[in-house]
């Protein structure tokens, strides 16, 4: 497997605004998530895609908000509305957001932490 390509931009961003002053996964996963709903403006559109059971096919949601810190395992969740039907969806099967500049560059950088570091931590 291919080394990910590094991006400064992404980078400096992370390291200043997500991981500073983090010392454990638990840590990290709280400047994740602080990041995000900072910087998430929502509702927004965008692209739903299961890396499960149809990872080429996507799907048209308005991404409503954000799942609770502690009901978060492993990765960041978000809530999404699908037909009138609201449930929650990894934040890394999400894309092609239609918003502000903020709330893609949020998910470009959670997407390149997912694809650099894994989605999960280890522990918390």
């Amino acid at each position: 497997m291919s080394e990910p390509e590094i991006d400064l931009n992404h980078e400096q961003r992370i390291n200043d605004l997500v991981v500073v002053d983090c010392y454990d996964d638990s840590e990290v996963f709280a400047g994740w998530y602080v990041y995000l709903t900072e910087n998430l403006e929502f509702p927004f559109t965008a692209d739903y895609r299961t890396k499960i059971t149809a990872p080429d096919k996507t799907t048209p949601v308005t991404v409503v908000g954000m799942v609770d810190m502690d009901e978060c395992e492993g990765g960041m969740l978000c809530y999404v509305d699908y037909e009138s039907a609201v449930f929650a969806v990894p934040l890394s099967e999400i894309s092609n957001p239609k918003a502000d500049l903020e709330t893609r560059q949020a998910i470009a950088d959670w997407h390149y932490w997912c694809d650099d570091q894994g989605p999960s931590f280890s522990e918390w």
